[in-house]
């Protein structure tokens, strides 16, 4: 675990962004851009993330007059003068999210090349891959085509945002390794659960597509144990462990096992185990 450990003083913020840099300038933009590169398109949107702004607008005026911001700007991404907030929205929104797989992989193989992915590997030398849905915008009037509505009684409309996030994780590791997410899109329907089912199928067939010889543990949450969201992780070749409570593990009597409740447990869970079939 020493030899291990010691590759992680070379992963920074300068080794992390150069794979992503390079993956980003063979992307293919869905329009012409003037003045800027896709590239910087995309670095800068990532630059937004990575010091934490709250919105486009704020990062654009920063950028602008806020002299410690575009000397970190320099620094970390190697250039001053970002893109506008409009300008980001009209060129970044036309972008489909699975032509930023690559800068996923790219990640990736830059963690298995520097032999960290070692200390993730569990039974077997299987990856445990979480994955979970999560919110990340919501709003009563502000909505795009893709956007899901939840209808509420009073006849209010909110719109949201959602995606799935599936990471590779490994008990006594502080750090997790991110893999493509998956966004839930109002063509799936407005109902959450039909929606986040329908968006993990599609994620399943894209993870074992594009890592076709890593053995993988899926780790999912109650909502998946059901047959039809069991069934795709069979025929991709995935063992997968499920937490569910009690009551929902029932018709997996032969392949769960009870958790016994703690005082910090707020009630009884199960875990289900299950085996592919290629296995």
């Amino acid at each position: 675990m020493a030899l291990i450990s010691g590759y992680w003083k070379h992963l920074n913020i300068d080794s992390l962004l150069q794979p992503v840099r390079s993956r980003s300038e063979i992307i293919v933009s869905p329009v012409q851009p003037r003045e800027f590169t896709l590239t910087q398109y995309l670095m800068s949107a990532l630059a937004m993330f990575r010091l934490k702004y709250p919105s486009l607008l704020k990062f654009d005026r920063d950028t602008r007059h806020n002299n410690t911001i575009r000397a970190n700007m320099e620094r970390l991404f190697g250039f001053l003068k970002v893109p506008s907030d409009t300008a980001m929205r009209k060129v970044l929104d036309l972008l489909e999210p699975a032509q930023l797989h690559p800068v996923f992989k790219a990640l990736l193989a830059f963690v298995q090349r520097a032999k960290m992915l070692k200390s993730y590997r569990y039974i077997n030398e299987a990856c445990l891959i979480s994955i979970d849905g999560t919110g990340v915008f919501r709003s009563d009037s502000v909505h795009c085509d893709n956007s899901c509505e939840i209808k509420h009684r009073i006849g209010k409309v909110s719109f949201i945002h959602q995606l799935l996030a599936e990471v590779i994780v490994r008990t006594a590791q502080k750090q997790v390794i991110p893999l493509a997410p998956e966004p839930i899109q109002q063509q799936d329907g407005t109902n959450k659960n039909d929606c986040e089912l329908r968006a993990i199928k599609r994620l399943i067939a894209d993870l074992r597509r594009e890592r076709p010889i890593m053995k993988i543990i899926v780790l999912l949450d109650e909502l998946y144990t059901d047959g039809p969201m069991i069934e795709p992780s069979r025929d991709f070749n995935m063992e997968y462990i499920i937490v569910a409570s009690a009551k929902s593990s029932r018709n997996y009597s032969k392949i769960w096992t009870p958790v016994p409740k703690s005082n910090n447990m707020r009630s009884s869970i199960s875990i289900i185990f299950g085996i592919s079939s290629a296995t």
